[in-house]
This record gives C-alpha cells, sequence and structure tokens, in this order.
C-alpha cells in the first residue's frame, strides 16, 4: 500500500462530505481506517472513524454512526488525548440521542463536558451542554435542562441577542432558588 493512499481517501472523504454524499465520505473514512490499522495507527484509525461516525448521523444512519464510534473514546483515553477522548464521547452521545437512548446520550454529554472543562477543549463547552440540555428536557429534567443550557451560555464567546436575552431569562429561575 503506498503511504499516500490513506491521505488521498481522507481528501476525497472531506470532498464528499463538503458536496453534501455523506454515506459516500464515511465508505471513504472507513477504508482510510483500514489503512491506518494496518499500519499500527490506531490513534489515527480512530480519529476518522469519528469522522465516518459524523458523516453516518448526518446522512441518518444513528445506528451505524454508534457502532463505529464505539470503542474509540478508549483508545483515546489509553493515549492520554482527553479532548479527543472527549470528543468521541461527544460522538457517541449524538448517536445515542438519535436512536432515543436518553439516558446513555446524557451520560456521555455529562462525561464528555468534564472532560473537555479538564482539557483545551472548552469552545466545544457550548455545544455540548445545549445538546444536553436537549436530552434533559426530552427525560423531563427541566431544572437540569435550565441549568445545562446556562453552564454553556457561560462558555460562549459572542452570544447573539437571542442568546444573551436566553442567558438573562436563565437567572431568573436561579434567583428565585437561592436561599437567604
Amino acid at each position: 500500500m503506498i503511504e499516500d493512499e490513506p491521505l488521498s481517501l481522507i481528501h476525497s472523504a472531506e470532498r464528499s462530505y463538503r458536496s453534501g454524499n455523506f454515506l459516500a465520505a464515511a465508505d471513504q473514512y472507513n477504508l482510510a481506517v483500514q489503512a491506518y490499522e494496518n499500519n499500527g495507527q490506531p490513534e489515527v484509525a480512530a480519529e476518522h472513524k469519528n469522522n465516518a461516525s459524523v458523516c453516518y448521523l448526518k446522512a441518518g444512519h444513528a445506528d451505524r454512526a454508534l457502532k463505529i464510534a464505539i470503542g474509540t473514546d478508549l483508545v483515546f483515553e489509553n493515549s492520554g488525548n482527553v479532548q479527543k477522548q472527549a470528543l468521541a464521547l461527544g460522538n457517541q452521545a449524538a448517536a445515542m440521542q438519535a436512536l432515543g437512548k436518553l439516558d446513555e446520550a446524557e451520560s456521555h454529554y455529562i462525561e464528555c463536558a468534564h472532560l473537555l472543562r479538564s482539557s483545551d477543549g472548552q469552545d466545544k463547552l457550548f455545544e455540548v451542554y445545549s445538546e444536553l440540555s436537549t436530552v434533559q428536557i426530552k427525560r423531563r429534567k427541566y431544572l437540569q435542562a435550565l441549568a445545562s443550557m446556562n453552564s454553556g451560555l457561560g462558555y460562549k464567546q459572542h452570544l447573539s441577542l437571542r442568546q444573551r436575552i436566553l442567558k438573562s431569562l436563565l437567572q431568573i429561575p436561579f434567583k428565585m432558588l437561592k436561599v437567604g
């Protein structure tokens, strides 16, 4: 196998993704994954498994997205890459959410947020907390959903007008709950 072949597959997958052909992109990422696994590069393979997972999810194949993403967090944990471990958990949570596995999705989003806070991934926390809030609303955990959304807005650099209004409104229940 030519050493440039996986890179060529990745570039092709990126082009397919940009053009909206998500299943073709996933197939190309999967071929790159096989090449990296055969070359003894499990972390690079895991990264592209997560890319394929995102493609499957975008294509409406949450079951395939979850199947390929499972275990990638452990690869990154073993290599000490906390941020990629967190993102892998986030990919798994998104697939679980799409499959209606809300309990598991919630716990994965919480672990993802915890890991992102302890790494350099704080720029992703708004998105994670937003999705966590959505899952909590679906699970009828309304106060937790408010707290998650409030936390997420705290990590957003530049809030839109709508987000600033939401952040102001979210302060009302917290002020009401304060004792003394």
